[in-house]
C-alpha cells in the first residue's frame, strides 16, 4: 500500500534581543560537532538558518566527528547543541546536568537504517532474522537464503566498525557482530563498495543514499515472529510483510529499522537556542522531509491516494 505524507506545520517565531551587542537567538557564533548519521540534514538546517539570519549576525560552522567526540564537546561547552541517533545515557545526562544545570531533550526526526545490495543481486527482500543471521555469520552464502536461490556466492558484508549504524544493528537485533565483514570508513565508502561488488550487502542511512545518488538496490525489510523487539510497535500486524524505508512506513512503525534523532540543548537566549528552535519549527522540519527523513515535531496525517 502506498501512502502520501501530508504534514500540518505549526507557526514559529524566533525571538530577538533588542541589545545588538549581546548574543541573541539570531546573532552570535555557534560551532556544531555532528555525527556522520546526522551531519547532512543538520548542515542543511544550519545553511537554511543562515539564509535567514546571517545578515543579522548569525555565524554557524560545523565539522563531522565521531559520536564520542560530539558528546564530549557538548559536555565541555565547546558546542551548545548536540544531535544523536540515540538518547544520552543516564550517566551522560547526570554529568551534563551537574555541570550545566538544565538539559532539554527533543526528538526532532526519525529515519531508518537501509540495507543495500548490488543492483544485479536478485534478492529484493530480507527479514530482520535473516539480517541477524548474516551479521552473526550463521548464514554466509546468498543461496542459503529463501529469497536468494538465484543469487549464488559468498555474502560480502560491508560495515563501519563501531559506527552509529553498527551499534544500532547490534542493539536492535540483540546480537554480537561476529560475521566476517569488510570494514569501511564512511557511508560513502559503503555505497561505492556495494556498487563494485555483486555479492555485497551494506547498511546506510537515507540522507547519504540520497546525497550520493548511488544506484544500489534498496531492500524491503520485514519482521518475523522471532523478532521480539518492542522499541517501535507497528499499528497493524506486520509479520511476513515487507516494507521500504519510506517515511510513511517509518511513521507507522512498519519499517523494522527505525531510529530517532535526539537534539539536546542547555542554554537559553543565545544562538544555540535560536538554531535548535528553528530545527524544531515547521520550516526546519520540512528540511528533514526533503532528505527522506520523517519530521519529529509536527503533526502527521497519512492519506490514501485520491482521498480528501
Amino acid at each position: 500500500m502506498r501512502w502520501r505524507l501530508s504534514i500540518i506545520f505549526l507557526l514559529f517565531v524566533v525571538s530577538c534581543s533588542p541589545n545588538d551587542h549581546e548574543e541573541t537567538t539570531t546573532k552570535g557564533n555557534l560551532h556544531l560537532y555532528l555525527t556522520e548519521s546526522t551531519s547532512l540534514p543538520m548542515m542543511d538546517e544550519a545553511e537554511a538558518f543562515l539564509d535567514l539570519y546571517k545578515e543579522a549576525g548569525a555565524n554557524i560552522s560545523y565539522s563531522t566527528v565521531a559520536e564520542k567526540t560530539a558528546v564530549q564537546q557538548f559536555i565541555e561547552d565547546t558546542s551548545r547543541v548536540l544531535v544523536l541517533t540515540r538518547p544520552l545515557s543516564s550517566t551522560e545526562k547526570e554529568t551534563i546536568q551537574r555541570i550545566h544545570g538544565d538539559l532539554t531533550e527533543t526528538i526532532i526526526a526519525y529515519d531508518g537504517i537501509i540495507a543495500v545490495v548490488h543492483p544485479k543481486n536478485s534478492v529484493a527482500q530480507l527479514t530482520t532474522t535473516e539480517i541477524k543471521n548474516i551479521l552473526t555469520g550463521t548464514v554466509t552464502r546468498w543461496n542459503n537464503l529463501p529469497n536468494g536461490k538465484n543469487a549464488g556466492g559468498e555474502i560480502h558484508v560491508y560495515l563501519q566498525d563501531s559506527s552509529e549504524i553498527s551499534q544500532y544493528l547490534i542493539q536492535r537485533l540483540h546480537m554480537p557482530l561476529t560475521a566476517k565483514y569488510r570494514q569501511t570508513s564512511s557511508e560513502i565508502q559503503t555505497l561505492t563498495s556495494v556498487l563494485r561488488d555483486p555479492l555485497a550487502i551494506g547498511f546506510v542511512t537515507p540522507a547519504w543514499l540520497d546525497s550520493t545518488k548511488a544506484a544500489v538496490k534498496v531492500l524491503e525489510l520485514g519482521k518475523t515472529k522471532d523478532d521480539t523487539d518492542t522499541s517501535a510497535v507497528a499499528q497493524d500486524k506486520t509479520e511476513g510483510i515487507y516494507f521500504s524505508p519510506h517515511p510513511a512506513y517509518i511513521y507507522r512503525n512498519d519499517y523494522p529499522f527505525k531510529r530517532s534523532f535526539y537534539m539536546y540543548t542547555y542554554t537559553v537566549g543565545d544562538l544555540a537556542q535560536g538554531y535548535s528552535a528553528f530545527v524544531a519549527s515547521a520550516q526546519g522540519q520540512k528540511i528533514f522531509l526533503q532528505r527522506g527523513i520523517l519530521p519529529g515535531t509536527q503533526k502527521i496525517h497519512l492519506r490514501l491516494p485520491g482521498s480528501e
